[in-house]
């Protein structure tokens, strides 16, 4: 598997690219399929978000007759944003 020559020692084997291959492949597969749960997930908070901020401009809006200047958010999800830079 050593060869003594140097010059027979030029590029890799079939085995060890067939190794990396399959070990690059293992690896994009669990990723990818960790990547499509966690978007999958987001984008269900991001849906109920959008969801509660429509709500809330139509409350304002029946009882103030306009639509708000700014977007405030909620305490909790001001409270989260906190966290979460804390955390970074």
């Amino acid at each position: 598997m050593y060869p003594r020559d140097p010059i027979e020692s030029q590029g890799l084997t079939l085995i060890e690219l067939m190794i990396t291959l399959a070990v690059s492949v293992t690896t994009h597969g669990r990723v990818s399929v960790d990547h499509v749960s966690y978007a999958t997930q987001r984008r269900g908070d991001a849906y109920g978000a959008l969801l509660d901020l429509a709500t809330r401009e139509e409350h304002y809006y029946n009882t103030y007759e306009s639509y708000t200047d700014g977007i405030v958010a909620p305490a909790e999800c001001r409270a989260r944003a906190a966290t979460s830079a804390r955390a970074m």
